[in-house]
C-alpha cells in the first residue's frame, strides 16, 4: 500500500497547483500527506485488528487528523464532523485510492473483491463507487499474480493483458483515452479517474514515471497518484529511496500502521495464476502426483516455441504454460500436468521429470498435446 501513500505525497504539492511538467521536483517542504494517505492507512489498521468496519476506522483516523493537506471533501468532510456517519451514495474516487492495502492482504480474489466493496461502502456506496474500489484493488491483486510468475519485468504485452482483463471484469472502463481529454482537467469521480489511471499505467515503464505521468497530468494529482502509485507498486515495485524519503512525512503512529502492515503482508502468496485471461488456482498448492518419465525430445526451437505458451481454440483447449520454473499443461482453469526439460550434450531438450494431478492419473496428456496435434507452432500467438 506504500505506492499510494508516495503518489499521494508527491501529488499533494500539485492538487490545487497543477503543473504539466514532467520533470517536477518530486518531494519538497511543500508537500504532505493528505486525506488520501490517511484513509489507506485507516484501510490497513482496520485489517491489521481484523475488522470489517472500515467505516469506523476510517472516521477515528479522520477525527484524529481534521486538517490534513488539501481538507476533507465537501460531503466527506460532513461525514468525518457525522457522530452518526452513514453512506451518502457517493462515487467519488475516495473509494479507489484508499483500497489498496485489502488486495495485498487477502490472497483469494473471491474474498478480496468482498472485501473491497466494504472498505468502499461505508461511504460511497454507489455502483459506481463500489466498481472504482474493486477494479482497483482486482488489478493489483492480478498484478501479484503476475509479477509472483514472471518477476518484475512484465513487460508490454503482459501488463496490456493485465489490464485488458480489469476491462472485461468491469465492463464500462476504457483506457483508450486521448490525453486533450483528460489533461488539465479536474474529475472527482470513480468513472473518470480509473480508467485514467489504468491508462497511465499502461504506457508506462516503472514506478517512477508513473508516478510522474499521474501527477504531471495536472488532474486531481494526489488522488491519481495515489491510484496509479498502487499499481504500480504491485507491477514494478517501489525504489527503496523512495520508500524512505516518503515516511519522513508520516507521523510515528502512521509509520507503524505502515511497517507492522508490511511485516504481515509481505509472505503473502497469491491463490491463484493468471492464464490468458483465466484466473487459476496456485500450482503449487496442487497435489502433484509423480509419473513415469517417457522418453520426449524437443529440438531447441521447439521448445522455446513451447515455452511461450498458446491460447487454444475451442477445439484445442489444452494450452502449455511456463510458471516460475515449471512448464505446465492446462485446461480450463485446471491444472493438469507439471514437468519440465534438461538440455543434454546431443542439443535437445530431453523430458526430465513428470508429474500430474490425482485427476489426470494415468492419461497420457504429454503425448496427446505435444505429440498428437496439439503441438503446432502456427497455433502459437506469444511470437
Amino acid at each position: 500500500m506504500l505506492g499510494a501513500i508516495i503518489g499521494d505525497i508527491v501529488g499533494s504539492r500539485w492538487e490545487f497547483n497543477p503543473t504539466n511538467d514532467y520533470n517536477f521536483e518530486l518531494f519538497s517542504d511543500k508537500n504532505n500527506y493528505t486525506d488520501d494517505t490517511i484513509c489507506t492507512i485507516a484501510v490497513a489498521d482496520a485489517i491489521l485488528n481484523g475488522s470489517n468496519d472500515f467505516g469506523q476506522y476510517i472516521h477515528s483516523w479522520c477525527r484524529r487528523y481534521p486538517h490534513p493537506m488539501g481538507g476533507y471533501g465537501g460531503r466527506f468532510a460532513q461525514w468525518v464532523m457525522s457522530d452518526h456517519p452513514r453512506p451518502y451514495g457517493s462515487y467519488g474516487n475516495g473509494a479507489a485510492m484508499r483500497v489498496s492495502p485489502v488486495a495485498w492482504a487477502l490472497n483469494s480474489c473471491k474474498e478480496m473483491l468482498h472485501v473491497a466493496k466494504m472498505t468502499a461502502g461505508c461511504t460511497h456506496n454507489h455502483p459506481e463507487g463500489i466498481k472504482g474500489a474493486q477494479a482497483v484493488a482486482f488489478t493489483i491483486h492480478n498484478a501479484r499474480i503476475l509479477r509472483a510468475q514472471y518477476g518484475k519485468n512484465l513487460g508490454e504485452e503482459l501488463l496490456r493483458d493485465l489490464l485488458e482483463y480489469t476491462l472485461w471484469k468491469f465492463p464500462g472502463y476504457n483506457f483508450d483515452v486521448q490525453t486533450d481529454a483528460v489533461q488539465n482537467r479536474f474529475d472527482e469521480t470513480c468513472q473518470g479517474t480509473v480508467p485514467v489511471a489504468l491508462w497511465i499505467v499502461q504506457n508506462s515503464t516503472g514506478f517512477e514515471d508513473a508516478v510522474r505521468r499521474a501527477v504531471c497530468l495536472g488532474a486531481d494529482a494526489d488522488t491519481l497518484g495515489a491510484i496509479v502509485g498502487s499499481i504500480a507498486e504491485a507491477i514494478w515495485g517501489i525504489p527503496e529511496w523512495l520508500k524512505t524519503k516518503a515516511l519522513t512525512y508520516l507521523t510515528d503512529e502512521m509509520k507503524c500502521v505502515v511497517k507492522e502492515f508490511h511485516n504481515r503482508t509481505k509472505n503473502n502468496k497469491p491463490q491463484s495464476a493468471l492464464i490468458y485471461g483465466v484466473e487459476y488456482s496456485n500450482p503449487d498448492l496442487e497435489d502433484w502426483q509423480p509419473e513415469d518419465v517417457p522418453s520426449l525430445t524437443f529440438t531447441e526451437q521447439q521448445y522455446k516455441t513451447f515455452v511461450r505458451g498458446y491460447i487454444p481454440d475451442w477445439e484445442c483447449r489444452f494450452a502449455p504454460f511456463q510458471y516460475k520454473d515449471w512448464l505446465y499443461i492446462t485446461r480450463s482453469g485446471f491444472w493438469l500436468k507439471k514437468f519440465r526439460f534438461e538440455k543434454k550434450d546431443d542439443g535437445l531438450y530431453h523430458l526430465a521429470e513428470h508429474f500430474t494431478t490425482r485427476k489426470t492419473m494415468g492419461n497420457d496428456l504429454l503425448k496427446t498435446v505435444l505429440i498428437e496435434g496439439y503441438y503446432d507452432p502456427p497455433l502459437f500467438c506469444r511470437q
